[in-house]
């Protein structure tokens, strides 16, 4: 299992809420990253989609995780992932290569399940 995630929304180094604030205390912060594709504006927060030939990329935060299933159980359910949640599920957890100083990381990235929930406005148009 990698022991990277890949944040660009709530849990971000900035974030105050008390689940980064958990993930920042289980984690150690790696640097900024991006990972191709966009982001979307789901009103009071964004989702992300993987797009390796859109040329936009999501800025965000790589943190290398302490114990990944402790966290892990925290943010799916922050995220409303899990057998308790009801399918669909808004958000989906998975492996994508995200550019850190030169150098790629294949990190956890929680993207917006799209075809679950209709995407709102981009908020990546423009971005290099």
């Amino acid at each position: 299992m990698s022991e990277y995630l890949f944040v660009y929304g709530s849990l971000r180094l900035s974030a105050g809420n008390p689940t980064a604030r958990y993930l920042h205390n289980q984690a150690r912060w790696i640097g900024s990253g991006r990972m191709p594709g966009r982001v979307y504006s789901l009103g009071d927060y964004p989702g992300a989609e993987l797009d390796e030939s859109c040329g936009q990329f999501v800025e965000g935060d790589v943190f290398e995780l302490d114990d990944p299933d402790d966290v892990f159980r925290v943010l799916d359910s922050y995220e409303g992932i899990g057998p308790e949640f009801p399918e669909p599920h808004e958000y989906q957890r998975c492996l994508c290569p995200v550019y850190l100083r030169g150098e790629t990381l294949c990190c956890w990235v929680y993207l917006h399940n799209s075809s679950a929930h209709p995407f709102g406005s981009d908020l990546s148009e423009g971005s290099d």
